[in-house]
């Protein structure tokens, strides 16, 4: 259908919402009657293309045609009554949110600050006393309920200046309080996202800004009224850490199941994400098997409590975070399970599915299907932080053939990274690129059987174990060993 932007702000609505956003386009209140005309009809088109196949709904001149029968084409016609119905959709949207539930405190907040504009001071009073209990009784305090309290302090201190009463309790205290720990929970939230990004993609690191706000001193005694806040500085500490330690991982863990009942469903997703990601981290820290058997326990933990799932349907790398994990493990059944399991399923994924064949080919690299994994390995991904390892495994599969286009595709990934990689990836990341080619190339050339090159080599893979594909580099290494 011609309207692309139309139809995925009606797909994201559930059928509830649907019937209510019919009552609200037909309203004389939000649209005007000699402006509405045509926007119910062109509103049930859409509702039902969205139950169409994409190849049989209908285009521009169909819908123009059903919605002005016999009537001259005009330009821009049907455009703005396209246009009219994406503002309104939007209003309906910024409504439903205002009025859920979950957003008590926000409505009494707006209600109080209109109130307070319109003179009616009484009202406004009985307004923030609402906002108060909707706090009060909150037991989830995350970023956006500290938020609240200071705008309500704030507020507070509006209506004192405006109606002083001894009913009002102004407590400057509390406000400075809910500064400084929304003050945390932010900074915290920015450093955790900081490190995801610095993993992924090449990004700057903090300048002068992040180091001031870095010298404002924290307090954990106050962390712990606050579930969320409390894992978040364990989290950062411990991945601050050079030297893993298992017990403390263990800790970490055991501190988050305690206090998993005081958070949200979204804040338990993201407080389970910090363990795997410390997990994870010291993996690639030290190599030590034992944190890839914890990041995988808690991994298919979380997975089969619907932790891992939006809508039933997985993110890319999280997938390939747990495919890989399995074979690293030698776990290839359950690499297959879990990879099979979501395939149709993962967010992103265009029609040619090359996150799930990027996931199959390692996998059948692993268990020796190396044919089949060259057939399904695709040539290209839409996420381009993809496209150094893809570009690796390929390599990885042209060695175990014996192909005479292996030293070829060393040479282009070598352009690759001197020409794009900064671009797209983080230095460590290149400097881990740059140390697989150049230990692969040594194995190319190491003499089968002997012992004293091989011996160099693994020294070189082990100190520092900063490099792609660590174990597969250990395997290839023994092999040559051993012949």
């Amino acid at each position: 259908m011609y309207f692309k932007q139309l139809l995925e702000q009606l797909s994201s609505l559930s059928q509830q919402e649907q019937g209510r956003l019919r009552l609200f386009v037909v309203s004389p209140y939000f649209s005007k009657r000699e402006k509405t005309e045509h926007l119910e009809a062109l509103l049930a088109i859409c509702l039902s293309a969205l139950e169409t196949p994409a190849e049989r709904r209908p285009d521009k001149q169909a819908v123009y045609a059903a919605l002005f029968p016999d009537a001259p084409f005009v330009r821009g016609k049907l455009e703005q009554r396209v246009r009219h119905l994406q503002d309104l959709i939007k209003q309906f949207l910024v409504v439903e949110q205002t009025m859920k539930p979950e957003n008590e405190p926000d409505r009494q907040l707006l209600l109080a600050r209109e109130f307070q504009n319109r003179g009616l001071l009484t009202h406004s009073g009985q307004a923030l006393k609402a906002m108060q209990h909707a706090l009060d009784v909150c037991n989830q305090p995350d970023a956006n309920y500290y938020l609240r309290k200071l705008l309500l302090t704030l507020q507070k201190h509006t209506q004192v200046v405006l109606k002083p009463a001894k009913n009002i309790q102004f407590d400057l205290e509390q406000g400075s309080r809910a500064l400084y720990l929304l003050f945390y929970t932010f900074k915290l939230e920015l450093d955790i996202v900081t490190q995801s990004v610095h993993y992924r993609i090449a990004a700057q690191p903090a300048g002068q800004q992040g180091q001031i706000l870095d010298d404002i001193p924290f307090h954990p005694d106050i962390a712990q009224d606050d579930p969320l806040l409390y894992l978040s500085t364990r989290y950062m500490s411990l991945f601050k850490r050079t030297e893993p330690d298992e017990q403390l991982l263990l800790q970490f863990i055991q501190a988050l199941r305690e206090r998993e009942h005081r958070l949200s469903s979204n804040e338990v997703k993201r407080a389970w994400t910090m363990a795997r990601n410390i997990a994870t981290h010291w993996q690639n820290l030290c190599k030590e098997k034992v944190y890839g058997r914890i990041y995988l326990e808690i991994t298919l933990e979380n997975l089969s409590r619907g932790l891992l799932h939006y809508n039933d349907n997985i993110l890319h790398y999280t997938l390939e975070s747990i495919c890989k994990a399995a074979l690293e493990m030698g776990l290839p059944e359950l690499s297959y399970r879990v990879l099979s399991e979501h395939r149709g399923r993962i967010i992103g994924e265009p029609a040619d599915e090359p996150f799930y064949r990027y996931n199959l080919a390692r996998h059948q690299l692993y268990v020796g299907n190396l044919e089949e994994a060259l057939d399904v390995l695709p040539h290209n991904m839409p996420d381009e932080s993809y496209l150094l390892h893809l570009k690796v495994l390929e390599i990885q599969i042209l060695y175990e053939l014996n192909s005479s286009l292996l030293l070829y595709r060393m040479d282009a990934l070598r352009l690759f990274i001197r020409r794009k990689g900064s671009t797209f990836f983080p230095p460590q990341r290149l400097l881990k690129a740059r140390r697989f080619l150049n230990i692969l190339a040594r194995i190319c050339r190491c003499p089968d059987g002997n012992i004293q090159r091989t011996q160099d080599i693994i020294a070189q893979i082990q100190n520092p174990p900063y490099t792609l594909e660590y174990y597969w580099l250990l395997r290839k290494t023994a092999e040559k060993e051993s012949i």
